[in-house]
C-alpha cells in the first residue's frame, strides 16, 4: 500500500487493483499501466466544466432523453471487453473532466466500466500534451464515440468525432471559436454559444493569475 506520492515509480507498471489500494491524495490516471499524476485544477478550470455540463444536460432534458453526465473525479475503466477481464488487472483507468453515456448498465461502485459515448478533456498548465495526443490516441483506439478538447486560455474547442468505418477520429472544422456554435455529431441537435462557455474577460483574467 503506498501512502505517499513519493512512493509511486511512475516508469513502473500497475494495475487496477494496485490503484485502489493507493492512500495518497493527489489524482493519477492508469495508461496501459503507465500512472500519470493529474495537474491541480484551477477557477477557469472548473467555471468552463460546469457551464458544459449544464448546457449538454440542458439539451438532454429537453430532447426527454435518458442519460448520465458524470464530472471528474470519476473512475472510467476503459477497456472494449470488460468481462472477460479480471477487473483487478485491468490497466487503463481514465478521469475525463466530463463523461457522458447512455448506458446504465456500464455502471457499477466503481464507476464506469467500459466505453463512455462522450469523453471531455480541458486544458490547464501541464496536461496539453496528455489531452491532446495520449487520450486521443487512447480514446480513439477504445472507441470513444465523440472527444472533446477544451482550451480555455485560448477560447476554442476541438470536436472529434469516431468515424464508423475506419474508427478514426475526424473534425468538421480545425476547431470552434468564440462568435460559433459548438456543432456535434454525436449530439446533432445541440448547439452551445462558445460566449457562454468561457467567461468574460475580467473574470479570466482574475482566474489566470
Amino acid at each position: 500500500m503506498l501512502t505517499s506520492l513519493d512512493q509511486l515509480d511512475f516508469s513502473g507498471r500497475y494495475t487496477y487493483a494496485d490503484y485502489c489500494a493507493w492512500q495518497f491524495e493527489e489524482r493519477v490516471e492508469l495508461l496501459h499501466g503507465r500512472p500519470v499524476l493529474i495537474p491541480k485544477t484551477g477557477t477557469l478550470h472548473q467555471y468552463v466544466s460546469g457551464q458544459v455540463i449544464f448546457r449538454i444536460a440542458q439539451h438532454l432534458y429537453s430532447q426527454e432523453r435518458r442519460f448520465d453526465l458524470l464530472p471528474a473525479p470519476f473512475d472510467v475503466h476503459l477497456q472494449r471487453e470488460v468481462k472477460g477481464i479480471e477487473k483487478g488487472k485491468l490497466d487503463i483507468v481514465v478521469q475525463p473532466d466530463i463523461s457522458l453515456t447512455f448506458d446504465d448498465d456500464k455502471f457499477d461502485k466503481d464507476g464506469l466500466i467500459g466505453i463512455p459515448d462522450l469523453a471531455v478533456e480541458i486544458l490547464n498548465q501541464g496536461n496539453a500534451k496528455r489531452e491532446m495526443k495520449d487520450k486521443f490516441l487512447l480514446y480513439e483506439a477504445a472507441g470513444v464515440k465523440e472527444y472533446w478538447i477544451i482550451d480555455p486560455l485560448h477560447f476554442f474547442i476541438i470536436v472529434y468525432s469516431l468515424h464508423e468505418k475506419t474508427g478514426k477520429y475526424t473534425t468538421r472544422l480545425p476547431f470552434f471559436t468564440l462568435g460559433e456554435n459548438l456543432k456535434s455529431a454525436l449530439l446533432p441537435a445541440l448547439k452551445i454559444d462558445l460566449y457562454d462557455i468561457f467567461p468574460e474577460e475580467k473574470d479570466w483574467r482574475a482566474w489566470t493569475r
